[in-house]
């Protein structure tokens, strides 16, 4: 019986993660067609959202000692510290000069 709410609640969450990551494609898809100002509004939105799910992470990794799939949570904890990293890194750099952000320079 725990193995099935498990398994329920990986669905869920898979779920939400991939719902969002669909969104996102899609915003990108369409970026000439929105606004700027919608866009950069919905990608704050997303920021604080992944904001909220890695303290969310950290903290459970704190509060549960016998958190039964530690290395699952411990490497999604690194990747998006990770990724935190890469993200101020190389998107939100100034370019040489300019007040604009490029996210491939």
């Amino acid at each position: 019986m725990e193995v099935l709410h498990l398994w329920v609640e990986f669905a869920i969450n898979l779920n939400y993660i991939l719902d969002i990551a669909y969104f996102l494609i899609g915003f990108l898809y369409f970026y000439n067609l929105i606004s700027p100002l919608i866009f950069q509004f919905l990608l704050i939105i997303y920021g604080h959202y992944k904001l909220f799910i890695f303290f969310w992470m950290t903290w459970h990794l704190i509060k549960n000692k016998n958190l039964k799939h530690k290395f699952i949570w411990f490497s999604s904890f690194c990747i998006m510290c990770i990724g935190v990293i890469f993200y101020f890194w190389f998107v939100c750099r100034k370019i040489k000069g300019q007040d604009t952000v490029h996210p491939l320079d």
